[in-house]
This record gives structure tokens, sequence and C-alpha cells, in this order.
């Protein structure tokens, strides 16, 4: 009988490196109309870009990139906010959202798996006449990492240096804060917490979510619209998604007898 003895490599180290969201705060907030904008007059707009990318120390084998559009104004009389996601042209989901009188409200609208050179936009729409439109932002988060390793086999999986994306303009607040998941053989998950260390974790089976997966836009709505935020004060009112952006890991090299 052989016996067989994994090989482990030194600590090694995943560092990503989030970039600084676009944002626009419009001077005079524009009024929504009160029927959907038609093609081409989508209020807002963004090209995915090579420099929106989160960026690594060492590439990942493979990744998944996550868009987040975030929309906000205010409404002065009570009523009906409406929307429409696209990308490429196609549309993506569409929904509504009851917003109080005198409030702000803020969406957030997720697109899974884009590329660069995808074009995004978001069609606003008001069933009251004196509803507005003055902010909009764009970023990009991973998810779904793995790692270019023989086997893919890691062990002493550490997540630390927890980040999240922060907007600046407007009056922003955080009203939530949402965290990444580990998954395990595709079924179990677990949330995940600064220092928090796994004793093993298996990268690279076919359809694993790998190292994590990030909370809105692929563990929940996935393409699609999360989060409808009202406020009296605060514009954009936004959830914090939380991802660890250093992961420390060792890799397990299993032999063939």
């Amino acid at each position: 009988m052989v016996k067989l003895t994994p090989a482990s490599s030194a600590f090694k180290t995943l560092t990503i490196s989030l970039q600084t969201p676009q944002e626009t705060l419009q001077s005079t907030p524009v009024a929504l109309p009160t029927s959907e904008p038609s093609a081409g007059n989508e209020q807002i707009t963004y090209t995915v870009q090579n420099a929106d990318l989160p960026t690594f120390n060492v590439s990942p084998a493979m990744k998944v990139w996550v868009a987040n559009v975030i929309a906000a104004g205010k409404f002065v009389t009570a009523g009906t906010l409406s929307y429409r996601m696209k990308r490429n042209g196609v549309s993506v989901a569409t929904g509504t959202g009851s917003v109080n009188a005198n409030l702000f409200y803020t969406r957030l609208f997720c697109f899974f798996n884009v590329q660069v050179g995808d074009v995004l936009k978001i069609a606003l729409w008001s069933n009251r006449s004196d509803s507005n439109w003055d902010y909009n932002a764009f970023f990009v988060y991973p998810t779904r990492l793995t790692l270019n390793l023989k086997n893919r086999l890691l062990m002493n999986v550490t997540y630390s240096n927890i980040q999240a994306v922060s907007l600046s303009l407007g009056n922003p607040h955080i009203s939530n804060n949402a965290v990444s998941y580990l998954v395990h053989d595709d079924t179990l998950s677990t949330s995940i917490a600064e220092g928090q260390t796994i004793t093993f974790l298996y990268n690279g089976k076919t359809n694993n979510y790998g190292l994590f997966r990030i909370s809105h836009g692929d563990y929940v709505n996935a393409d699609g619209s999360p989060t409808h935020f009202t406020d009296a004060t605060y514009r954009p009112a936004y959830w914090r998604e939380d991802l660890p952006t250093q992961i420390t890991f060792r890799a397990l090299d299993l032999p063939t007898p």
C-alpha cells in the first residue's frame, strides 16, 4: 500500500481592490415622466469599462462581475415609482414601488454577469407629475472567484479586510449591511465575518460558487431590483454590500499514486 501525503503550499494571499463608484448629482432635479420613456430616452445609461472592474494581485481563474446601478430622487405627492432595467437594449426586469409624500426614494438595480462593453440602462417614471430624479451611481463587484490551482483544494482559508463601495454625493446613508456568503457543496451556506477561517474549501467543483458569493446581485436578486428605500432626509439610502478583500489560504496538492 502506498501512503499518499498531501503537499501544502506556503500561505498565499488574494487581494481584491474595489474601484471608486461613478456618481452624479443633478444640480436641478429632473421631473419624471408619467409614462415609460421610449428607447433611447432612459434617464440612466452606463457602459461597462475595464476601468470599472475591481482588480486582483493574482488574476482568478474564473470570476463573475455584478454591476450595481443606483437611482434616487423625491416624490412631492405620494405615488408609485415604476422602472425598467435594460441590458444591450433588452429588457431585464420591470417593477414598481410606493413612495409617500415628501420622501426621497433610492432604488438599487443589479445586473449579473456583465461584460466589458455591456450597455446598462434604467428607465424611470411616476404616476405623479411632481416626482423627480436627481442622483445616480454605478459600480461593479466581483463574485464566484475561483483560483488557478492544480487541484483547487484549499485549507486554512481566512477572510479579512471586509469592505464595500461607499457613496459620497447627495446625503448618503447606509440603511442596512449585506454580507457575502460561503457556499459548501453548492447547498450549505454561511455568512462571512471578519477574520473567519474555513479549514477546507474546494474551489474548483463544476458549478461551484468559488471563494464567496456577494449578496445582492448573486445570492439574491440576480438581474433584478432588490431594494427600495424611502427616507425623509437621506438620498441615497443604500445597502452596504460587504465582501472580503483579502483572502489567505494554503493550497493542497493531492499526489497521484
